[in-house]
């Protein structure tokens, strides 16, 4: 490997340590050394120390410092996993147990993901850094990278293929929400169930129709009245909605009590 791609995938690594460590380890400071660079990999020693207002003592010191840099790249291995699991498309956030959020991809796969990787993932914190990394990945010359961190009490591993190099480039932008909305539904396909939404503001986008009852979905587009719907958004980086699939619909019917 030349020596500037090695340069690049460090200083990726750097990078993606260095911002994940600002937001899960704020209390300490970390420097990293290389020592000791081989054909095609390089070894990175982590010296850090804690900030603190309290004295502590320098066993402290060792075990918060190594048990942070521990943590640093655990969150650095399940963001890498994430990025293999979405593959680079679209996906849904949903409400997961405690400190976990569910995330689902395209494929309609969930995993369960700490909060502080959807936070990464959303502000796309390390993707340059990741990028940088991924960069030598060639199918017949350079076929994996393997980030690999060793301490006394464990091994953390995860390895990104030349086939995957993709899934870290850049990404749409675009996720995927729950969503309940009221508009019209101004136009629609009998045998493709499309058509365009409007909401109240006059905002318009195209929809599909997924859910069980197509027979009632063409009653419900029939009247003249606004609709509530509840779907899956398309939401793109603008925040604004791309398009919408529809899950169920209803009308919205006003009552006047005499």
């Amino acid at each position: 490997m030349p020596i500037g791609e090695v340069v690049s995938a460090l200083q990726g690594f750097a990078g993606a340590y260095g911002r994940v460590a600002n937001v899960v380890a704020p209390e300490s400071l970390h420097e990293l050394r290389v020592t000791a660079v081989k054909q095609g990999s390089f070894e990175v020693q982590i010296l850090g120390w804690l900030t603190s207002a309290h004295e502590v003592s320098a066993l402290h010191v060792l075990e918060g410092v190594g048990s942070a840099a521990s943590v640093v790249f655990g969150v650095i291995k399940k963001y890498v996993e994430l990025k293999k699991f979405l593959k680079g498309d679209t996906y849904e956030i949903t409400v997961g147990d405690g400190n976990t959020r569910l995330v689902i991809n395209r494929d309609g796969e969930s995993s369960e993901v700490p909060r502080e990787v959807i936070e990464l993932l959303q502000a796309k914190t390390i993707d340059s850094d990741l990028k940088k990394i991924v960069a030598p990945l060639e199918t017949g010359r350079i076929d994996t990278a393997e980030l690999t961190a060793t301490d006394d009490k464990e091994i953390q591993q995860v390895s990104i293929d030349s086939s995957e190099k993709s899934f870290f480039g850049e990404s749409s932008g675009e996720t995927r929400e729950e969503v309940t909305l009221v508009g019209r539904l101004i136009s629609n396909n009998k045998e493709t169930l499309r058509g365009r939404f409007e909401l109240s503001d006059g905002t318009r986008f195209p929809y599909l129709y997924s859910g069980k009852s197509p027979e009632l979905f063409q009653s419900v587009y029939a009247y003249r009245g606004s609709v509530r719907v509840n779907a899956i958004a398309t939401v793109g980086e603008d925040a604004e909605i791309r398009r919408i699939e529809i899950l169920d619909a209803a009308t919205l019917q006003i009552s006047l009590d005499l």
